[in-house]
């Protein structure tokens, strides 16, 4: 099995959830993990991302590297046979069957190169 991460990607929300729908999508999130822990896809829930610090040889920056129009928002780690079948997990994910959610799913596979 290979770890692929998933990075969740989103605009800035134009109004925050409401409690219920809040409560709807935890609701959502909750089942998915469930589902990935039994089948024994899920490494490591995630969680969403706090602040963020760029740092390089030319210093310290506030902000995320990429534009302020799509930010990434959160991650969770799996493991499945390829890229294939990870591509085929990202799709069940809530983000992705709520058309309205305008998150996107990044699937990125982890390499090993320390083992």
């Amino acid at each position: 099995m290979e770890k692929f991460i998933f990075m969740y990607h989103s605009a800035p929300p134009s109004k925050p959830p409401s409690s219920e729908e809040m409560q709807r999508i935890m609701e959502e999130w909750t089942k998915w993990l469930a589902e990935l822990q039994e089948s024994g896809n899920l490494i490591d829930k995630g969680n969403p991302f706090g602040d963020t610090k760029r740092v390089n040889a030319q210093g310290i920056g506030d902000g995320p590297v990429m534009s302020a129009s799509e930010m990434a928002i959160g991650y969770t780690i799996i493991q499945a046979a390829d890229m294939n079948a990870a591509v085929k997990i990202a799709q069940d994910s809530p983000t992705v069957k709520n058309a309205d959610s305008g998150v996107t799913v990044e699937v990125r596979q982890i390499m090993n190169i320390y083992s």
